[in-house]
């Protein structure tokens, strides 16, 4: 599944992809007009005018912001989210999910994972935070991604319910802080069955939980 956030950007001359395109054609513009009004007005190239200075250091800051845009623009945490969880639970077991992120962009970003379970409950000595017995939210701080910390995972412990044909999980986020934040590979949803025959209950994503 693919999941995107889009956050609003300053200035708002990039569209909602984030292109940095048009960034560099309002510089372009800006440059071919700045030295057009040189060669136009000589006098402007007289320096040492006080006219002159200030022309100069408004063109050098329009210049430093639309730079600034490209740079802030160009920049975003592209991450891989994924839940993971044994083929295989036992009745009334205490299981574990594996909930991991792994940030490929070039900004680093803070999240919560927010499990939603349906015929289980979480495990309240874990250091997260606990909404509801079956709703935790996992904290995860990733840097960029030429970083050693740019990956993490986290072990989330649960407890099945007695007496049910199956159980589930569905996986979402939120995004904590500024930042542009693009998710680009997301694991959604576990769900499992009760099988007689095995006497577990097995992984499948197809299965009606009750």
């Amino acid at each position: 599944m693919l999941g995107i956030v889009l956050l609003p950007i300053p200035l708002s001359i990039v569209p909602r992809e984030y292109f940095t395109f048009p960034y560099y054609v309002v510089l372009l513009g800006f440059v071919i007009a700045f030295a057009a009004a040189l060669a136009i007005f000589p006098s402007m190239r007289k320096y040492r005018r006080r006219r002159n200075i200030m022309f100069y250091i408004a063109a050098a800051l329009v210049v430093s912001l639309l730079l600034y845009q490209i740079d802030t623009v160009g920049r975003r945490a592209i991450l891989v989210i994924s839940c993971d969880g044994a083929p295989q639970y036992l009745h009334a077991e205490v299981g574990q999910l594996t909930v991991e992120a792994t940030n490929w962009g070039e900004q680093a970003t803070n999240l919560l994972l927010v499990i939603d379970s349906v015929n289980t409950s979480f495990q309240p000595e874990q250091n997260f935070i606990h909404v509801k017995s079956t709703t935790i939210k996992v904290p995860f701080l990733l840097e960029e991604r030429w970083s050693p910390r740019n990956r993490d995972w986290r072990n989330v412990s649960f407890l099945i319910d007695e007496n049910v044909s199956g159980f589930s999980f569905s996986i979402s986020w939120e995004q904590q802080g500024p930042g542009q934040l693009v998710v680009s590979s997301f694991d959604y949803a576990l769900s499992y069955a009760w099988n007689g025959t095995q006497n577990c209950y097995v992984m499948n994503s197809k299965a009606t939980v009750t």
